[in-house]
């Protein structure tokens, strides 16, 4: 028995099942990205249509041919950021979205029903997504920064909040400015590391009056951020989708 054609056939089958007929081109001979989607780019297992699988593919091979900090936001300013996130699946199917079955347990039931995201962030955020936040407090206010899915800020530098993200087994740092302005930098250290604190009271109510979806977060943290401009920690908190 051929397992390799059986193995082949199921997962052929599972990404179809996600595609219209018109999307799928019955007539194509096999190809080795088909064993994953039968969009190439597209992630295994994802509602994901052609046009942003191939997209998804630049962007990877930005990563795999190691291109300069320039080059990536050269990229992003053409065709938007990639921003994980999540989606209601009543949105899951629109145009600029990419989306899976979220590995939360919570999320899958059926009255509830939120599903992981991937868009090509541009200015506008959609509000046919749900977005990944976490709120800063400073001397001016509480400052809210939406931030990729999954990942945790490094260091703050005056108001640039910074990441380190990894694709393909390569490393950039990501900055995000006080207007949620994306762009990739070389990779950034600090000598000061995140620390776990208790939350004020004007992050709870700050967090609970901005989250979209109360099915969202299964619960709130708060850490402690060096700022390396100011030479001192800010509190923040955000949300945390599974345990």
């Amino acid at each position: 028995m051929n397992y390799s054609i059986i193995i082949f056939t199921l997962l052929f089958c599972s990404n179809a099942l996600s595609l219209t007929e018109e999307e799928v081109d019955w007539s194509k001979k096999f190809k080795p990205h088909m064993l994953d989607h039968i969009n190439k780019g597209c992630p295994t297992n994802s509602q994901c249509s052609k046009e942003l699988g191939l997209i998804r593919l630049q962007w990877e091979n930005l990563f795999k041919e190691k291109k300069s900090p320039k080059e990536f936001n050269r990229f992003i300013k053409k065709n938007g950021f990639p921003l994980k996130a999540w989606v209601k699946a009543s949105h899951s199917k629109d145009s600029n979205v990419i989306s899976w079955h979220s590995q939360c347990e919570t999320h899958r039931k059926e009255e509830i029903n939120i599903r992981t995201a991937e868009i090509f962030h541009k200015k506008t955020f959609k509000e046919n997504v749900l977005f990944h936040k976490i709120f800063i407090e400073k001397e001016s206010g509480i400052q809210k920064y939406i931030v990729p899915r999954n990942e945790s800020p490094l260091f703050l530098d005056g108001d640039d909040l910074y990441f380190t993200i990894e694709e393909a087994g390569s490393y950039y740092g990501l900055k995000v400015d006080k207007n949620n302005t994306f762009s990739i930098v070389q990779t950034k250290k600090t000598d000061h590391f995140v620390e776990a604190t208790n939350c004020s009271e004007a992050l709870k109510k700050k967090f609970v009056s901005e989250i979209n979806d109360k099915n969202l977060y299964m619960f709130m943290n708060c850490r402690l951020i060096w700022n390396k401009k100011k030479k001192s920690y800010s509190k923040y908190i955000t949300g945390k989708a599974c345990p």
